[in-house]
């Protein structure tokens, strides 16, 4: 919490500071103009990269996958989309690297040590009166109107689930 009040606090004075440099060197409405066209290039890079990244997570669902490595992806071209809105230098260089998937990729990576993997999917499948699902010893049956009760974790041992038929 500490760390978010610090940056609320020193992000702007920096942002400003930079902003009197540059309008120094090149005048204000050239610094002005210069901001902008990072916004708007910056926010319709974001939206080809979005709309890609969308593509992609179609995809995997139709699959019957899990989108994991995209969604991932489409929060950090949100977080990008949100530093481009922001006026300044910094926020905009910021959220223009985020745009360049090996930053997204480290960010992702980043994202996963600090707060931990991911659950592991659960794959059902629902065949007319007869659900399986898939655990750590294959396919087990229930009969349709049986209670199922799931709770996600992680097995050392676990094998992945059989390619199941579209």
């Amino acid at each position: 919490m500490f760390l978010v009040l610090l940056l609320l606090l020193v992000v702007p004075v920096v942002e400003i500071a930079v902003f009197f440099q540059v309008a120094s060197m090149i005048g204000v409405l050239d610094t002005l103009g210069l901001l902008l066209l990072f916004s708007i290039g910056g926010l319709l890079l974001v939206r080809h990269e979005g709309m890609g990244t969308m593509a992609k997570m179609r995809l995997e669902l139709n699959e019957g996958r899990v989108p994991g490595k995209h969604l991932a992806d489409g929060f950090w071209l949100l977080v990008a989309g949100l530093l481009l809105l922001v006026p300044g230098f910094l926020t905009d260089i910021a959220g223009l690297l985020l745009l360049l998937p090996p930053v997204r990729w480290g960010a992702r990576r980043w994202t996963a040590r600090r707060f931990g993997r991911s659950p592991s999917t659960s794959v059902i499948r629902v065949q007319g009166t007869r659900v399986d699902e898939w655990g750590p010893d294959g396919w087990q049956s229930s009969a349709a109107g049986d209670a199922i009760d799931t709770e996600g974790h992680d097995h050392p041992d676990r094998r992945e689930p059989p390619e199941l038929l579209p």
